[in-house]
């Protein structure tokens, strides 16, 4: 008897099951590793003070009080970071474990949806070895992609007029952005996330933050 499993999300509801002849079950394919440790991370180009306001706006929204530590450096691990890198401003919370942190992706659209900013949301997850951005134009989400090594998420879903949205195989579609053939036997994932988030001019992508300027620490409580 065959079972059909669905994925019940922000998106809605569709299907995980896996057809047997799908693109990548022709091609001997993989993906470059990425030398990240866990983390999530939001980027935008709205002002450092909009960005803050968002946080405790939506940190409100859940009865969840945020402590202004800025001024107090040995309490800023495990606090919402904010920073400067290039001419965008990340926000995240080095050394939390994702599952505990304010920055999920439900939260990092309605902190965006709050700035009606341009801004994006990544992140790596070294135990299925996933890697995720999402884009957003004024706040609103045009880009959600997902890419798995082990078993897990793994679709890209671009947003079209109207509110519908498109679902595609992540991996084609990166190598497209990239300017590669769909047949290219490896996708370097990091330079798919380089080319993604290039638009907001970072310097680097710092995962833990280690070398950029906080500008604002918040803590939870």
């Amino acid at each position: 008897m065959r079972q059909d499993w669905f994925i019940i999300d922000r998106w809605g509801r569709r299907s995980v099951n896996c057809r047997t002849d799908n693109y990548w079950s022709r091609f001997d394919y993989g993906a470059i590793d990425i030398d990240w440790p866990e983390f999530n991370q939001l980027v935008t180009t709205a002002p450092d003070e909009m960005i803050v306001k968002a946080l405790r706006t939506f940190a409100g929204m859940l009865e969840i009080n945020l402590t202004d530590v800025t001024a107090q450096p040995e309490r800023w691990e495990g606090a919402i970071l904010v920073a400067r890198n290039g001419a965008a401003v990340v926000v995240g919370e080095p050394g939390v474990d994702v599952d505990e942190r304010l920055l999920r992706p439900e939260s990092a659209d309605a902190i965006c949806g709050l700035l009606a900013h341009d801004g994006a949301f990544f992140g790596y997850d070294p135990a299925a070895g996933t890697v995720h951005v999402t884009t957003y134009e004024l706040g609103v989400p045009t880009l959600d992609w997902w890419d798995s090594v082990m078993p897990g998420p793994s679709y890209a879903r671009s947003f079209i007029e109207n509110g519908r949205a498109r679902d595609e195989d992540p991996r084609p579609f990166a190598l497209r952005a990239l300017g590669l053939p769909e047949t290219s036997p490896l996708l370097d994932r990091y330079a798919f996330i380089e080319h993604t988030l290039a638009p907001f001019g970072l310097e680097s992508l710092e995962p833990q933050l280690e070398s950029l300027r906080v500008v604002c620490a918040l803590r939870l409580g």
